[in-house]
């Protein structure tokens, strides 16, 4: 074969032929294809190649003429190495300058270089030649087509047969074409796409696409009320009757994938398409606003969705009744129901009970049903019950259903409001409303064999008095306290410390002192009851709570025999007082329920709560006018805090005293880690202590030191006898002597502070924990500090307590009562 003159080959010498040697690299087909990678040592520059690479690399990278490329590619043998006999003396530079050249790669290393070479070429030009054959093969069968299209075209024109005509009697049902159909046009997918995309294109005429578009449309809005009316006749939005189960599991998000997946999926891709522009799919939403918006396709649906039929009225419905409990206007509730958001006020809030209105329901759930009393009179209703009656009359229903199995407790507390006017003219004033609201829940791990009235009597005839012992801690539950308030004391670091205190936190879990009488997690129901105007703050009103609860509960005509059963009953401190005279006064004097015998009082540890932060401030707020006489007092802290102005004879909300307290609590905490570590800051502090052995001996510094009775008291004795000796000398000699101080009553009332916040702290962690055992320690001090700080009608509660658990009530009993009256709080 002649090579031309530009050829890359023609430019090797003569003397020393590439195929001059007969061994040839011989290799399969399936070594053709392996694709295993190997790792070279670096290529040689072209004057340190051998000739067989140099030849290789001019024909594997040299344009060819297309005779030359269109061969198949075999590797060329490979020449024997010349070997010079002998080197050329070095020069005087070479002597200087030596470069190191790679070493010359041996027979076998060539070989396989030149397979991984042949085998990369091979692909590639199978490659290219299979794309290059499908492509022909596509453009021959495309000729090939439009040739018979246009000769089909000519041949219908021929005959007189329109294009059109021809296209709908294939495609025409009576023409029973649907094998031809499927397999020449809709099975490639594709095809119905392209067809569209071209009649709706700019190029097409106008008028063609105007017929597409409107056909599309109208296509879409036949989708859409089908999706529409299958809603509707499945049920799947709408509620005849609202309960409990729906609003408590209402979410607007897990209506988004019913709607998308099931029910609309054409209605919900429409409004996706709508609230979502081109350029926030590009750049991408975060899950948030991802979230916003499904909720608003959500509701934007059921909103039309309820305009479509009023029976798909179930988000309307809900959105109503949490407009109302959050106390919305009527005149926000009629806005919003025009505007399609949520029903009519008189949807909502229409209708007294369902089916027939009688007189039970008309009294506010007064009168019960027995058979003492004169059958209730019905009337026909004037319209069907609204929202809130409904959900009303059906939470009574399963009230009165859980009253049935006795394991019930129940809590009631006064409701005040104020009715304001824009004017106080004559005949409008503001004025105060007050009625008395209860709740019932069951009880948890409860048995009624175990609450029996006769297993109490016998336990309070038996019961011993209260002894100072029972109040006082015994060893094993102070040096548990001391754990608790040790513990508190971390939890505050670390809580409040910062982000370097952070490492604590699990050994801090870890180490969290619990009791046996600890609540496991559960999850408790509640069931509000309606609410009465009933004045609770007497004797008399008490027992009118009491008596009216049992009828709303229609316990008289239940048919278990609930009157040999105890009743729990929860409520506030005066409360609980008018219940216990009340058991008093009636004591030898009623039997069975006129008695109260079969009551369990229980006072609401959140007064008791109310009660600690009273008697703090009485006892820590100071003088207003001290200054920085007194550092340690509320007073001048809540100066430095700039907080409004408080007032020790008529205190702020519960929440602002709470706050102002804990809030000098934790600086206090944490400016003691520093002075019993010795660092000055707290940032250093977290730098230099990494353990939690060093962590945990700093807090208990911190409570020996400065939250401490023992040491407060050594400070208050080592004063004690300095006013004495100033008052003698006095008498004797007109000018006092030089005593020398001692002690110091700033560091006392720290140390004080310090020690009844935090066991504050402690209870408010204990009730959080749910863990009974610590709130029992906690009422224990409680009862002594009361009884300090003037709280006396607390400290009878605080007792009461203590000895109804320690003596007085069955175990059984006092076991259930642990198990729920943090439900209280």
């Amino acid at each position: 074969m002649d090579l031309p003159a530009s050829s890359p080959l023609s430019s090797l010498p003569p003397s020393d032929p590439p195929w001059e040697n007969d061994e040839l690299i011989q290799f399969s087909e399936a070594e053709s294809e392996d694709e295993t990678e190997y790792n070279f040592p670096p290529s040689p520059t072209p004057t340190q190649m051998p000739r067989t690479r140099q030849l290789n690399k001019l024909v594997f990278k040299s344009p060819l003429p297309l005779g030359l490329r269109s061969m198949p590619s075999i590797p060329p043998a490979t020449p024997q190495r010349q070997r010079a006999s002998s080197l050329p003396p070095m020069s005087s530079a070479s002597r200087e300058i030596t470069v190191s050249q790679p070493p010359l790669l041996s027979k076998e290393e060539r070989q396989r270089e030149n397979r991984k070479l042949g085998t990369a070429q091979s692909k590639q030009t199978r490659k290219t030649n299979a794309e290059l054959r499908a492509r022909r093969k596509t453009e021959d069968r495309l000729s090939r087509v439009r040739e018979l299209s246009e000769e089909i075209l000519a041949l219908m024109e021929e005959k007189g047969l329109a294009f059109g005509d021809f296209v709908e009697h294939v495609f025409d049902p009576n023409s029973k074409r649907a094998d031809l159909q499927w397999h020449d046009f809709f099975r490639d997918s594709g095809r119905v796409s392209r067809l569209l995309d071209w009649w709706v294109a700019p190029t097409n005429s106008k008028s063609g696409r105007a017929q597409v578009e409107e056909w599309a449309v109208a296509h879409v809005v036949k989708l859409v009320k089908t999706e529409a009316r299958v809603v509707t006749r499945e049920g799947v939005v709408r509620r005849k009757i609202v309960d409990d189960d729906l609003v408590s599991t209402f979410n607007v998000e897990g209506w988004y994938d019913r709607l998308r997946n099931t029910w609309a999926r054409v209605t919900t891709r429409i409004f996706d398409a709508v609230s979502e522009s081109t350029r926030q799919v590009k750049q991408g939403l975060s899950e948030a606003r991802k979230a916003r918006k499904r909720m608003t396709v959500v509701s934007s649906i059921l909103a039309c969705l309820a305009e479509y039929s009023s029976f798909n009225n179930v988000f309307k419905r809900v959105l109503g009744l949490y407009l109302y409990a959050t106390g919305a206007q009527r005149q926000l509730i009629v806005v919003l129901s025009h505007l399609g958001i949520t029903e009519s006020w008189t949807q909502l809030v229409g209708g007294v009970g369902l089916g027939t209105v009688t007189t039970d329901t008309l009294g506010n759930g007064l009168h019960d049903d027995s058979q003492t009393e004169p059958s209730p009179t019905t009337t026909t209703p004037k319209r069907t019950p609204g929202t809130l009656q409904q959900l009303s009359t059906l939470m009574r229903q399963k009230s009165r259903g859980l009253a049935a199995l006795v394991t019930y407790g129940s809590v009631y507390d006064n409701v005040n409001f104020t009715e304001r006017v824009g004017e106080q003219i004559i005949g409008r004033s503001m004025a105060v409303e007050s009625a008395t609201a209860a709740t019932i829940w069951p009880l948890h791990k409860a048995d009624k064999d175990d609450m029996k009235i006769e297993d109490l009597k016998k336990s309070f005839e038996a019961a011993e008095p209260l002894l100072i012992s029972d109040i006082l801690h015994n060893p094993e539950e102070e040096e548990l306290f001391r754990e608790c308030l040790i513990h508190c004391i971390l939890r505050i670091a670390v809580a409040h410390g910062g982000e370097g205190f952070n490492k604590f936190q699990r050994k801090l879990t870890e180490t969290l002192p619990r009791t046996n009488q600890a609540i496991d997690i559960h999850k408790t129901e509640l069931h509000p009851l309606p609410t009465w105007k009933i004045d609770e703050s007497s004797i008399v009103g008490n027992a009118e709570v009491i008596d009216t609860l049992t009828k709303e509960l229609h316990l008289r005509n239940q048919p278990t025999n609930w009157k040999k059963y105890v009743r729990i009953i929860a409520g506030d401190q005066l409360s609980i007082a008018r219940l216990r005279a009340l058991a008093n006064l009636r004591a030898g004097h009623e039997d069975d329920e006129a008695s109260f015998q079969w009551g369990v009082w229980m006072p609401g540890l959140f007064h008791a709560k109310i009660a600690d932060m009273h008697g703090f401030f009485v006892t820590h707020w100071g003088k207003a006018n001290a200054g920085v006489r007194n550092p340690g007092c509320l007073a001048f802290h809540n100066t430095l805090l700039r907080n409004h102005p408080i007032s020790i004879t008529s205190l702020p909300a519960f929440r602002t005293c709470r706050d102002l307290v804990f809030v000098s609590l934790y600086s206090r905490v944490l400016h003691c880690f520093l002075l019993v570590s010795g660092h000055p800051t707290l940032e250093e502090y977290c730098e230099k202590v990494d353990s939690w052995d060093t962590f945990y001996q700093h807090g208990q510094q911190v409570l020996d030191e400065y939250a401490s009775s023992a040491r407060q008291h050594s400070l208050r004795s080592a004063r004690g006898p300095v006013p004495a000796k100033e008052k003698k000398s006095k008498k004797t000699s007109s000018t006092p002597p030089e005593i020398p101080r001692k002690g110091d009553m700033v560091l006392e009332n720290a140390i004080l502070f310090l020690r009844d916040a935090v066991i504050s702290r402690e209870f408010t962690d204990a009730v959080k924990s749910g863990d009974s055992g610590r709130v029992v320690l906690v009422l224990k001090i409680w009862a002594l500090s009361f009884r300090g700080n003037g709280r006396t009608k607390y400290a009878y509660e605080m007792l009461s307590i203590i000895h109804s658990l320690q003596k007085v009530w069955p175990k059984p009993i006092a076991y259930v009562f642990l198990c729920f009256w943090l439900l209280h709080f």
